[in-house]
């Protein structure tokens, strides 16, 4: 379950504070530094989730930006969740597919990244769908940079569940 505001371009400090209080008290911080640099300025955050749609406007906005699709959920089907897909490759002058789990260094990664990229397009999957978004943005844009964060050999994500016992 996702703890993020759906399609929500983040500007509002006080707003910020709150999301990143809440998703440290849940143990879900590794995103905090890419939120901390949107609430320094050093970067506009959009974030959407379930294939929202992302309006035009925030695809025009000035200075550095990231766009987190976020799709590491059960529901997710790859690329084919997110009907703007190919305008977003489109939009992005590099793109991070991150298909492990969230680790804090990750994200500040990223943070750093975006001054030094102007957009870029922050992928967050399941292990099993990084082929097909791999292999959206090699054929859309061949020439696209792409930062691919995956699981250590032998290991996927989500990782497996323990199978259910039944009584």
């Amino acid at each position: 379950m996702s703890h993020l505001p759906n399609s929500a371009e983040l500007t509002n400090v006080e707003k910020i504070d709150q999301i990143i209080s809440m998703l440290d008290a849940l143990g879900e911080g590794y995103r905090i530094p890419l939120l901390r640099a949107a609430r320094n300025k050093e970067l506009g955050l959009l974030l959407a989730t379930y294939g929202e749609p992302i309006r035009s406007r925030y695809l025009k906005l000035p200075g550095p930006t990231v766009i987190v699709l976020h799709g590491d959920h059960p529901e997710d089907n790859g690329p084919a969740s997110w009907p703007q897909a190919r305008k977003l490759v489109d939009w992005a002058v590099s793109a991070v597919i991150h298909a492990t789990g969230g680790q804090a260094e990750h994200y500040a990664l990223v943070a750093t990244m975006a001054p030094l990229h102007g957009r870029i397009l922050l992928i967050e999957t399941g292990f099993h769908h990084h082929p097909a978004w791999l292999e959206l943005i090699s054929k859309r844009r061949p020439r696209l940079p792409v930062l691919n964060i995956v699981p250590p050999p032998g290991h996927q994500h989500p990782a497996p569940s323990s199978p259910q016992e039944v009584h």
